[in-house]
């Protein structure tokens, strides 16, 4: 039997060690016995090992794309001693994973802490950038800054004259 030695595992290693091991993908929406079994070992070794946080086993399963909350994580640690003992592929493939301490989730969460934070912030800078990107801004942007009160006023007087067209029906 083969066996992952690695001290520091990180989730993204262990659930890709399960996936490839087991043949089924546990981060999909699905309730097959399989998958939910494959999962719940998932959750006992972020849990039971690494010592992670419910809450964030959930968080670490929701970016990976399966809806879960802590509660559900906390139930699948809860029955997988029932699915290791009728499923014994469960107790093989936990056994090809050795932790050699008992891991301090705090650094796994933060760090996945921050990779999510990144991810928002990047995605929110691109879609702010695109939106700054108009010809409108352009023109804004290049007039004197001598000039910027009589750009407002003007711009202003002409947005006060559409709503007012608007609301009057007229075109």
């Amino acid at each position: 039997m083969e066996k992952t030695t690695q001290e520091n595992l990180t989730p993204y290693e262990i659930g890709g060690t399960i996936n490839k091991i087991s043949g089924v993908n546990i981060y999909g929406n699905t309730r097959s016995r399989k998958v939910v079994e494959h999962r719940a070992l998932m959750c006992y070794l972020l849990r039971d090992k690494l010592n992670i946080r419910w809450r964030y086993i959930a968080e670490f399963f929701n970016d990976q794309g399966k809806h879960m909350d802590h509660s559900t994580a906390i139930h699948a640690v809860k029955m997988y001693p029932l699915y290791r003992r009728h499923n014994k592929s469960l107790a093989d493939i936990e056994g090809r994973f050795v932790f050699t301490k008992k891991g301090s989730g705090k650094e796994i969460n933060k760090m996945t802490y921050l990779e999510n934070k990144y991810d928002r912030l990047e995605s929110k800078y691109l879609e702010l950038k695109d939106q700054l990107d108009t010809p409108l801004l352009g023109l804004v942007l290049n007039a004197p800054p001598s000039r910027t009160n009589e750009l407002y006023d003007r711009v202003k007087m002409q947005v006060d004259s559409w709503k007012w067209k608007e609301r009057e029906g007229v075109k």
